[in-house]
């Protein structure tokens, strides 16, 4: 009986091994790979790499998904391969330029969000953002927005102010319209003493919002492609506010840097990206040559009218390479969730951009969160974040259409313009050299014929593209 008893022991202990040897070389749950090419790095890298991890270890175990994040690169680079490249070696989701994804597009290399996310999951979206990624004016959304940047107005309060007492009639508000930012430079270059008030640094941007501004795009989408608008009374506009307000001296035009020009106090204020707040100067150099502490104020970009408040926005997007219906509405799954994590904020602050969805925008607590994050960065980012986080949801964005060679076409027609007000400046001074005054020398300069001759140039400029 002990034997018996021995024997049995001996077997269920046997059986047991056997059974945990079965369990332990039985193979893991093996999940769907889901591959992502981008060209993070730095901080914006690990914060990206967080939000993967926590999406793995989530919603993707539920979804048997793992998504494998690589940097791979520049994004000239990314926009190479992606055209170039077998598709069936390409990731499932890869971060490129805009033109690069419109090209994939018209190769029938990508597919749009549209097919795989519902309506009420885009409508979660601020519409401008998504819009950049449509290529027509009733298709997809080819590019997928992950952050946004926001052109803003930089003021060097503290000359500003200054300014203000000599001339109490002054408010911040009269720069919110490019009408009343004209008549404040026009009193600032007197009181200067010939100085000028502002420098546009995205001068590409400044020229095609303004046209959609007036609700006349200089390029309009169409149901298959893309017109170019001229329209006359529109670029009169944009040539009364740059031309002549260079050639007298209140906008500058220089090559140099705008926020260097601020720093040196050659203008009190500029046009530039949120993205450039972190090279905002900490000071400036006054009329003396001084150097003073510069208390910063941002606010927004002008309008033509406070009716239709439309700011320029700089969107990074990702595409989602057709491989297959399940890859492809995983893709977009991993998409959707990420823009709508709320942690998000911590990679979006590191290049001063925002979040795309509004359940993250519109969080009071994200929001509280962030200007925690920021203010102990920069003093810069913080008053960045404080003007735009809040307002991104109630502006109308714009963002110039795309189709293949349309930032070629945009740098092309701003180089014509800024090219005429440096010959428009060199004409007056001459003029002066040979006995002519100040306002006749203005006067000569702004006749009609030099914007009739503009628009010659543009016409040719269209006629290549």
């Amino acid at each position: 009986m002990k034997r018996k008893t021995i024997v049995q022991i001996v077997g269920i202990l046997l059986v047991g091994f056997m059974c945990i040897q079965f369990i332990s070389c039985k193979p893991k749950e093996e999940r769907t790979k889901l591959r992502f090419w981008h060209t993070y790095t730095g901080q914006r890298a690990v914060a990206f790499q967080h939000l993967v991890a926590e999406y793995n270890r989530t919603e993707g175990k539920q979804r048997g998904i793992e998504v494998i994040a690589y940097y791979k690169g520049t994004i000239e680079q990314l926009s190479n391969t992606l055209n170039h490249e077998d598709k069936s070696k390409l990731p499932n989701i890869i971060e490129v330029t805009d033109e690069s994804a419109y090209l994939a597009y018209l190769n029938n290399r990508l597919v749009h969000a549209e097919a795989y996310l519902s309506e009420e999951e885009l409508v979660g979206y601020v519409s401008g953002f998504l819009d950049k990624g449509r290529f027509t004016a009733d298709g997809g959304t080819y590019i997928f927005p992950i952050q946004s940047t926001m052109d803003v107005l930089y003021l060097n309060g503290s000359i500003f102010n200054e300014f203000k007492a000599a001339y109490p009639d002054v408010q911040l508000e009269d720069l919110h319209t490019w009408k009343g930012l004209y008549a404040v430079a026009q009193q600032y270059y007197q009181w200067s003493g010939g100085r000028s008030f502002i420098a546009i640094d995205d001068f590409p941007g400044y020229l095609m919002t303004v046209a959609d501004q007036y609700a006349i795009p200089i390029v309009q989408k169409g149901n298959k492609g893309v017109q170019i608008v001229f329209d006359q009374g529109v670029l009169r506009h944009i040539w009364d506010f740059v031309y002549s307000g260079t050639i007298r001296g209140y906008i500058s035009t220089s090559e140099s840097s705008a926020n260097y020009q601020m720093e040196l106090g050659r203008v009190v204020c500029y046009l530039d990206s949120s993205a450039s707040a972190k090279w905002v100067p900490a000071s400036y150099k006054n009329k003396e040559g001084v150097e003073k502490p510069l208390s910063l104020i941002v606010t927004q970009y002008p309008n033509n009218n406070l009716n239709r408040v439309v700011v320029p926005g700089d969107v990074s997007g990702v595409a989602v390479v057709n491989q297959s219906e399940e890859l492809n509405d995983e893709a977009y799954h991993f998409l959707n969730w990420i823009a709508r994590n709320q942690n998000i904020y911590k990679m979006t602050a590191e290049n001063v951009s925002l979040p795309v969805h509004r359940d993250v925008l519109q969080n009071t607590n994200v929001y509280e969160d962030l200007l925690e994050y920021v203010s102990s960065k920069n003093a810069s980012l913080f008053v960045t974040y404080t003007e735009t986080y809040a307002k991104a949801t109630t502006l109308n964005w714009y963002s110039t259409p795309v189709f293949y060679g349309s930032r070629q076409f945009v740098e092309e027609i701003s180089r014509s313009l800024l090219q005429a007000t440096r010959e428009g400046k060199i004409f007056v001074n001459s003029l002066m050299a040979e006995g002519a005054s100040y306002e006749e020398a203005i006067r000569t300069a702004e006749a009609d014929i030099y914007f009739e001759a503009w628009m010659e140039e543009l016409e040719m400029i269209r006629n290549k593209y």
